[in-house]
């Protein structure tokens, strides 16, 4: 059985944007890339499972005050955030597609458990459960 699916809003990427950002230090085109990337599967994902023709390529990242204005997130947070989003992409249409998918995951979640010293049991703790961000 196939579970629905959405994709997240473009805030929300944003704030994942901001988090690689200035907690981790990526570059704005890096951040660019990999924050459209994660969209697009999404996308396939929801095109996919309900058989739409959502074309969309890219996320907008905020600038300005509309950046300033946005949330900052533990790494809890983007750890739940990202696990949201690759819940999400379940429905991409081949097998190939989601293994491309969760490896970029897998290389995300590494890269935040080694920066910020969480174990990989991140997901069992009370922050995570409590974290609103999915």
């Amino acid at each position: 059985m196939k579970m629905s699916c959405f994709v997240h809003p473009e805030k929300d990427f944003n704030v994942l944007a901001k988090y690689f950002k200035e907690e981790l230090g990526v570059g704005a085109m890096f951040t660019q890339r990999l924050i459209d990337n994660l969209f697009r599967f999404e996308i396939m994902s929801c095109n996919h499972r309900y058989g739409e023709n959502d074309d969309r390529k890219s996320v907008f990242l905020y600038k300005g005050d509309a950046y300033r204005e946005l949330d900052s997130i533990t790494s809890i947070d983007a750890l739940k955030l990202l696990d949201g989003i690759k819940l999400q992409c379940t429905n991409l249409p081949s097998n190939e597609l989601f293994e491309k998918m969760s490896s970029i995951h897998r290389k995300i979640i590494e890269g935040i458990l080694y920066y910020s010293g969480l174990s990989y049991e991140y997901d069992k703790t009370e922050d995570y459960e409590y974290s609103v961000w999915m």
